[in-house]
């Protein structure tokens, strides 16, 4: 896979805002790098981060060696990557799950603390099979596609109430489903904001069912598979 100009770009990004984020100056990270036995220095440094396409240097992060990148990912304790725009994900195990399924690092440590207290308690896995219950009911299904609308009446709400209103195509067959959802309800004068707010209210109430269920149904469970010492 080429290194493209988007590439590039993302690489100058990335490298300031991972310096940043460490609160490292240029010669602060020249220094660790050099701790590693790397030579970079602190102007070089500067160079790679140049974002405007007209400077004389903006080409220098093109340049870089294997080895710079490679130190620079240690150090910002990322992977090369990442750095490289290729992937989204700043952990090289995330790399995979992140591309096929599209999680952030963020979520895929969430998931991980959940396995890791599982085994630590006396519920034999009741997080993960919650995770998975929510993940998995139809009316989570539903409640997430209902979320995704009031995203978008949000959206077309913010743009139309707007001072700089947004020239854009307006799905019809959408927002016409949602007046037809206010009016049985005897609403009128609709907008984006009322549908968005309703939308809100029956995800919330279909989370609330499936939530419902976890008390019984768990622990029923829970104590079956104590009696049956079944726990695989």
């Amino acid at each position: 896979m080429p290194y493209t100009e988007n590439n590039m770009m993302d690489t100058k990004e990335r490298l300031e805002d991972l310096r940043k984020e460490k609160k490292l100056s240029y010669e602060q990270l020249s220094k660790l790098l050099e701790e590693q036995g790397v030579t970079i220095s602190h102007t070089n440094l500067k160079n790679y981060e140049i974002n405007d396409p007209l400077h004389s240097l903006y080409n220098r992060t093109r340049g870089m060696s294997l080895e710079n990148f490679v130190a620079l990912a240690d150090v910002f304790d990322v992977s090369v990557d990442y750095l490289l725009g290729r992937s989204k994900s700043k952990k090289a195990e995330y790399h995979q799950m992140s591309e096929e399924l599209k999680l952030s690092d963020e979520t895929i440590d969430l998931m991980k603390m959940v396995v890791e207290e599982d085994a630590e308690e006396a519920c034999f896995g009741q997080r993960i099979r919650m995770l998975n219950a929510l993940l998995l009911d139809c009316d989570m299904l539903t409640a997430f596609g209902l979320l995704r609308d009031a995203c978008y009446a949000y959206d077309v709400y913010r743009a139309t109430s707007s001072d700089n209103v947004l020239d854009r195509k307006l799905n019809d067959t959408e927002l016409e489903a949602a007046e037809k959802y206010l009016v049985r309800y005897g609403l009128k004068a609709v907008n984006s904001a009322v549908i968005r707010d309703l939308y809100v209210h029956q995800a919330l109430a279909l989370i609330e069912n499936v939530i419902r269920k976890f008390p019984t149904s768990f622990v029923e469970d829970y104590y079956r598979r104590l009696a049956e010492n079944d726990w695989l």
